[in-house]
């Protein structure tokens, strides 16, 4: 297995999330969040990598997104991922970094 989702999987994730409650309202909170941010840029075209050794110069972008990422990482990886996403942010820049909801009934709780 490569580690990435298969397209056909994408197309399916794509498609219930734009009618999904939960999807529409989480995209409406980060574009309210960034408009003020992207107001006084030039925003150029979205890139993506892999999140624990991204190929991308020091200081390359003045935003920085990882959206529901971080808890997909095997355990002990989030460490270089938090890395590269501050080597990558330039001075002055924006680092957004937002977690999955977690399900109702699946947050752990304390162990007795």
């Amino acid at each position: 297995m490569s580690g990435f989702t298969n397209p056909a999987e994408f197309a399916n994730i794509a498609k219930s999330e734009q009618c999904f409650w939960w999807c529409r309202g989480m995209r409406s909170i980060l574009f309210r969040m960034l408009d003020p941010f992207l107001a006084s840029r030039r925003v150029g075209r979205a890139v993506q990598g892999d999140i624990r050794a991204l190929p991308f110069a020091d200081g390359a972008f003045d935003l920085v997104l990882s959206v529901d990422v971080l808890p997909h990482l095997p355990r002990g990886q989030e460490q270089f991922a938090a890395r590269e996403l501050a080597r990558v942010l330039a001075h002055g820049g924006l680092l957004v970094v937002r977690r999955p909801r977690s399900p109702v009934g699946l947050v752990p709780g304390p162990h007795r």
